[in-house]
């Protein structure tokens, strides 16, 4: 999760169902988030934002 102020979150639900615990910067998460980041840059609500804000409006 990305906040508006620049904050990121990453839970792994498996082991942490609370998110108590953010993995943002566990080494060990890296693959995974990454992967969730790019599915989530291709999402179509977040390519018109994208579009958006390169254009200025």
């Amino acid at each position: 999760m990305r906040y508006i102020k620049g904050g990121r979150e990453f839970c792994d639900l498996k082991t942490d169902p609370y998110e108590m615990s953010s993995k943002h910067d566990d080494p060990a998460y890296v693959v995974a988030r990454m992967a969730l980041e790019e599915g989530a840059e291709q999402a179509p609500g977040v390519r018109a934002a994208h579009a958006a804000r390169a254009s200025g409006s």
